[in-house]
């Protein structure tokens, strides 16, 4: 244990830190518990340098908590705070803070942000919460290089964050805006004042899921902007200000919620810097024709719109290409995309044609290997769904202990699902189980992987059942 430097105790029951922990223990994650964090806790935190203590029944920060000196980053998410935590500011080393979902209106005064926190705090998120001031405390903490404040109830913030110059990314999605902050591309006017302002130093701005209208011309003076996410704004038709922000790598513009557009300004062709385009969920028929001049393209999102064909030709040409996502549109055949792709999703489309030939041509073989095509994942869901229920009806004699195990799940999980869900009925131990290890295990669970656990285990009866069922998946498919 004395060597021990990171321990991972999430997913608990624990009341209280464990007092065990020694002097050299540096990372310690503790989220998923039922921690109230009392006075006494504090003692065995003075030496940890990153503390995870999201998901907790936290309602106050005890004073004692200003003795862990060498704390860089805190998170105290999802807790029970009603207020912020005032203790939290003097914490000298702090540089990472996040304290969302805690549902307080209101931050501390700018006095205090100014006496301990201006130096240190690097990243900070703030998000889901009840924000609804204009937030001047925090102009005074110029270190900041990334800000989370997305899901609050923010209608203007102050003027000066203008200043926060050391700011590299900024999130506003989920808030109340009906106006582009005009601090965001305000210039000196002075020529020989050396102060920059944040138009000149912002990197990434995510401003989603507003209320805004339009975009200013003066929006081309955010010279280093990279990254702007504008989706679900009230936009009648595509900003064309945005065309002179030509040093973009990555513009998206999904309208789920908002204004569909079906067109693209000519002068769309000036952003030939971009990697990254995202313009689903609108009406668009065809691709429009400057997308297929956007040579330094590697990603496209078009998924969510009217597209029945694309241009294999000139796509072909786009030699940095790597992802497309199509779902969602009116494909009725597979188009013979370009090999050199290493996503291809076409779900959602109504298909009735396999893939061509050439698809499979022994010269491509090593690409296509590599070729993740989603041709329909609602038959892929669907069949996992029916291979879990047969799971659930069928293995009616098989250990759960020994089922926690050949999942290979982690001791955490095994533990918490000892702890949690034991008490229950047999299907619906097993129900619980597969779900954990789906999503544990992400896109490698799915309905093959479960076939062959199915296999694994052993009971004929089940991979009998299974494999009625994928015959008849795989008769109705074709």
């Amino acid at each position: 244990m004395k060597s021990l430097h990171l321990l991972d105790l999430s997913y608990n029951s624990l009341n209280n830190i464990p007092e065990c922990l020694n002097l050299n223990l540096k990372i310690l994650y503790l989220s998923y518990n039922n921690i109230e964090l009392n006075s006494n806790d504090c003692i065995y935190l003075k030496y940890i340098i990153e503390l995870d203590l999201d998901h907790n029944q936290i309602k106050q920060i005890p004073n004692e908590f200003i003795q862990c000196l060498y704390l860089e980053s805190l998170n105290i998410s999802y807790n029970q705070l009603k207020k912020f935590p005032d203790i939290i500011l003097e914490l000298r080393s702090l540089n990472k803070l996040i304290i969302n979902d805690s549902k307080f209106q209101y931050l501390t005064t700018k006095n205090l942000f100014e006496k301990f926190f201006y130096r240190t705090i690097n990243i900070l998120n703030l998000s889901n919460n009840n924000l609804h001031t204009n937030l001047n405390e925090l102009t005074c903490l110029k270190a900041l290089t990334y800000l989370d404040l997305s899901s609050n109830y923010l209608y203007e913030l102050d003027h000066d964050f203008k200043l926060l110059t050391c700011l590299k990314i900024l999130k506003l999605n989920k808030n109340k805006f009906t106006k582009f902050p005009s601090w965001l591309y305000e210039m000196s006017n002075n020529n020989n004042n050396k102060q920059k302002y944040i138009a000149e130093t912002l990197l990434e701005l995510y401003i989603s899921d507003n209320k805004i209208e339009s975009i200013p011309d003066d929006i081309v003076h955010m010279i280093n902007l990279q990254t702007i996410d504008l989706s679900n704004n009230q936009f009648l038709k595509f900003p064309n200000t945005l065309v002179y922000l030509e040093q973009l790598t990555s513009l998206i513009y999904s309208q789920e919620h908002g204004i569909h557009i079906n067109k693209l300004p000519d002068d769309f062709i000036h952003l030939y810097n971009l990697k990254k385009l995202d313009l689903s969920h609108n009406i668009f028929n065809e691709i429009p024709d400057m997308i297929y001049n956007l040579t330094k393209l590697e990603y496209l999102n078009m998924s969510y719109n009217l597209l029945t064909n694309i241009d294999n030709n000139r796509l072909k040409q786009l030699k940095n290409f790597k992802i497309i996502k199509l779902n969602g549109n009116n494909f009725t055949s597979f188009p013979s995309i370009i090999y050199q792709l290493e996503i291809f999703n076409l779900n959602e489309n109504p298909l009735c044609l396999a893939p061509p030939n050439d698809f499979l041509d022994d010269k491509y073989i090593s690409a296509t290997s590599n070729l993740y095509v989603q041709i329909n994942d609602k038959y892929e869901e669907k069949l996992f769904e029916i291979y879990q229920k047969i799971f659930i009806e069928n293995l009616t004699s098989y250990d759960i202990e020994n089922l926690l195990i050949r999942l290979k799940l982690s001791k955490n999980d095994m533990n918490h699902f000892r702890n949690n869900y034991f008490h229950l009925k047999r299907e619906n131990k097993i129900e619980i189980l597969l779900n954990i290890w789906k999503e544990k295990r992400g896109t490698l669970a799915n309905s093959d992987a479960l076939y062959k656990f199915a296999q694994l285990i052993g009971d004929k009866n089940l991979v009998e059942k299974i494999h009625r069922a994928y015959l008849l998946a795989r008769k109705i498919r074709i």
